[in-house]
């Protein structure tokens, strides 16, 4: 598709970076991408309890009644189900 792929930080203390990923996903405003050549730095694993926890939680998107993830939505495109 072209686009760029990246890890959007913010500046911490001195020289430190703080990772956006984690905070959107815990407040519900972002989704974890679980597609082909999906690179998470090691954090796969705590992401997903983070999107999870956000998700159980309803924060967020997923307070959002009857919200699709955008992987959701071209499955449906497709004549695919949802994922789960």
């Amino acid at each position: 598709y072209g686009r760029a792929v990246c890890v959007v930080s913010t500046p911490k203390w001195w020289i430190f970076k703080n990772d956006v990923a984690p905070i959107m996903l815990e407040s519900g405003l972002a989704v974890m991408y679980t597609g082909k050549d999906a690179c998470y730095d090691g954090n796969r694993s705590s992401y997903s309890i983070k999107e999870r926890k956000a998700k159980k939680a309803k924060r967020g998107i997923w307070a959002q009644p009857g919200f699709q993830t955008p992987a959701d939505y071209k499955n449906a495109a497709r004549g695919f189900p949802p994922l789960l």
